[in-house]
């Protein structure tokens, strides 16, 4: 169960890199999140994208490989893939 969320996890992280850069894309979308923001202007949207979008997978990985608790483990990895699977929705919504 934990390999099948931390899949859809990182399905997800692809799919929130591929759908901000397309809607920051679009003429007057800005990016919410300030730190995000901050390192678009000064790295690169492409490059910060796959940089913070490979780190999430990593260290959710690691936190899933050292967490004892498997049943809070999966709670948390649903609760993770429900927040980005609404983000995705989201930009993928913009027009």
């Amino acid at each position: 169960m934990i390999y099948f969320l931390l899949a859809i996890f990182t399905v997800l992280q692809i799919l929130d890199g591929v759908s901000t850069y397309r809607a920051l894309m679009l003429p007057g979308t800005v990016e919410g999140n300030p730190a995000m923001k901050w390192l678009f202007g000064h790295v690169g949207t492409a490059l910060t994208l796959v940089v913070v979008k490979t780190f999430a997978v990593v260290a959710l990985s690691f936190l899933c490989y050292t967490f004892k608790d498997r049943w809070e483990m999966s709670l948390l990895l649903v609760a993770v893939c429900a927040f980005y699977g609404y983000i995705v929705g989201h930009n993928f919504s913009l027009k």
